[in-house]
């Protein structure tokens, strides 16, 4: 049998999408916020329109906000894990496999991986849906993408595809959302007593490992955070300047 994880360097995939990408993304929505009031005539040019001003609208107003609150949901899960965790390696380090452990160190386990398997659960479940969204935002850009070169000459060169960024963002949403499936099941076997927990476990979870893990997950929910924070001026299309005439069709 595979010994389960504690965590994985895949769980933050959302968040190391590079600012530019992000940025790229945003100043669509941003565009499309533009030209709301000239949507009937861009459709003319651009027949799945519709569906991306509707699903840009979702993107700046909920989708893109909810990934700055998860991103904090998982530096804070990350935070909690290390702490939770740190005692237990020191207790095991210098443990023999087939040392029998402490009863201290078996409770402090049995409550860690506890603690750990409901919160991995939780965050399973909102990765999901945010998954959802993020699939929702992508399959409404890539209809459109399919129809922009065409017109770009009409529509303005600031509507060029975004194939590439949408892309990444299908992959990292997806990466996330297996990985943090797969934890779930691993740490609910454990957490349910499916799997005894010894020294042995202890140590083939490679806890050393997980903390490192954990501490980068915080780096990258903080930097995305950060990131995050200079985008709105993409997604309301403020960076265009109050000169800019929607796609030159007003």
């Amino acid at each position: 049998m595979t010994a389960p994880s504690l965590t994985s360097n895949s769980l933050g995939s959302l968040f190391t999408i590079p600012a530019n990408d992000w940025t790229a993304v945003n100043q669509r929505v941003g565009l499309t916020y533009l030209a709301h009031d000239v949507a009937p005539t861009i459709a003319q040019y651009l027949p799945s329109y519709p569906a991306l001003d509707a699903a840009c609208a979702t993107w700046r107003d909920a989708t893109f906000g909810a990934l700055v609150t998860e991103s904090g949901a998982l530096a804070q899960y990350a935070l909690s894990a290390e702490t939770s965790f740190t005692g237990i390696q020191a207790a095991i380090a210098k443990l023999p496999p087939n040392q029998k452990l402490s009863p201290a160190t078996l409770d402090q386990a049995r409550s860690a991986i506890g603690t750990l398997a409901a919160s991995t659960a939780t965050l399973s479940t909102t990765f999901g849906g945010l998954r959802d969204d993020v699939l929702a935002f992508t399959s409404a850009n890539a209809a459109t993408d399919a129809q922009i070169d065409a017109y770009v000459r009409t529509l303005g060169p600031e509507w060029t595809a975004l194939t590439a960024q949408t892309d990444a963002l299908d992959r990292a949403a997806g990466l996330v959302l297996g990985t943090w499936q797969a934890m779930t099941h691993d740490l609910a076997a454990i957490a349910g007593d499916q799997i005894q927990i010894t020294t042995q476990l202890l140590l083939s979870l490679e806890i050393a490992s997980a903390l490192l893990a954990w501490q980068n997950l915080q780096a990258e929910a903080a930097a995305f955070a950060t990131m995050a924070g200079g985008q709105q001026k993409y997604l309301d299309g403020s960076w265009l300047g109050s000169s800019y005439t929607a796609v030159g069709l007003a």
